[in-house]
């Protein structure tokens, strides 16, 4: 129980819920981009499809690690008095 006054962090579920919210964020970008990056594979050039394919996973990849860092970040931050 918590006194009135007294500083409290957030529950450990609410940076569950936000990994949850990454990733499913991930999978409907991943089921967008494999698609993508396959057919440029198939149908370009090899080195064109490693373009394709590094303008398309790089800055998902950099997003992902920034938002992971982003929710230890804000978690940490978090405090609320009674």
């Amino acid at each position: 129980m918590t006194n009135i006054n007294e500083q409290f962090g957030a529950h450990p579920d609410l940076k569950k819920l936000y990994y949850t919210y990454l990733a499913t964020a991930t999978v409907i970008f991943l089921a967008w981009i494999l698609p993508v990056t396959a057919a440029a594979f198939i149908f370009l050039p090899f080195n064109s499809a490693l373009i394709v394919a590094a303008f398309l996973l790089v800055p998902l990849f950099l997003s992902i690690v920034f938002i992971w860092y982003w929710i230890t970040q804000y978690y940490a931050s978090i405090s609320y008095a009674l």
